[in-house]
């Protein structure tokens, strides 16, 4: 049986480490592309959001809606609990009968402190835009120069076509969908507790007619820097579409939050 035993492992076994050697990079390949893919879409996701990543407005109501809707992430408020032990030696000397001797001891105190974490919506907002673009939820636009970035979200509003065929699309057919527009911004004459931005959409036709702006209405408590009012800046605003008004010519779009 012996050498039975050491014939088939003499034979099987270099196979069998073949085999698992093979095995063993084909997972690493799959794993190493996954990765590669997750960093391509984050990249191309990044430039098409222009890196601008100062907050200058923020709907904590609509953020934190959205926030809502992933059971994926952290509760809003949850009891935090830290223990911290402090260690610390206590010597005794002491004369026994002409001899002198000691001990040491250990003594570890251990205190607890308990304190109540909320979530804030500025802290959420990166994995609020993360959570849209997981679903295939938000839909990129340049609005100098009117048009439309193709991608996931484009190719699941066409049904399933082409999203090269976003060229047909148009801003105003993506009522009630979210949006992440990025243009040449100016302020408009604040009224009451409301800030309002425009940005024009495309450039002038050849006949004289003005290009359709988007409007942009926040509310001044949401804005993040409340002394500062430069009349134009480029921008970026994560909305929701909230209709078009061919008579103005204007795009409205429900910020949820806007970054420089």
């Amino acid at each position: 049986m012996g050498v039975t035993d050491s014939l088939w492992r003499s034979i099987h076994l270099p196979w069998m480490l073949v085999w698992l050697a093979t095995f063993t990079s084909l997972a690493g390949l799959v794993a190493y592309a996954a990765v590669a893919y997750r960093r391509q879409r984050r990249s191309r996701s990044a430039q098409s959001q222009g890196l601008i990543d100062i907050c200058i407005y923020l709907n904590a109501r609509s953020v934190m809606g959205v926030y809502r809707t992933s059971q994926a992430r952290p509760a809003l408020v949850r009891q935090v609990v830290e223990r911290t032990t402090n260690s610390r030696s206590r010597e005794a000397w002491g004369t026994i009968y002409g001899l002198g001797g000691g001990g040491g001891k250990e003594v570890s105190d251990e205190r607890l402190l308990s304190y109540i974490e909320e979530t804030e919506p500025i802290s959420v907002i990166s994995e609020v835009i993360s959570l849209l673009e997981e679903r295939d939820g938000v839909i990129y636009a340049d609005l100098t120069d009117g048009t439309i970035l193709p991608g996931p979200a484009v190719t699941k509003v066409l049904g399933g076509y082409r999203s090269d065929t976003a060229r047909s699309l148009r801003l105003s057919d993506l009522r009630g969908h979210y949006v992440s527009v990025t243009g040449l911004f100016h302020l408009s004459e604040p009224t009451g507790d409301k800030v309002t931005f425009l940005a024009p959409y495309g450039v002038t036709s050849p006949d004289g007619t003005p290009s359709p702006h988007v409007k942009i209405t926040c509310s001044a408590s949401g804005m993040q820097d409340q002394d500062e009012r430069v009349e134009r800046f480029h921008a970026r605003c994560l909305g929701k579409v909230n209709g078009w008004d061919p008579e103005t010519r204007v795009l409205d779009i429900h910020p949820v939050a806007m970054f420089r």
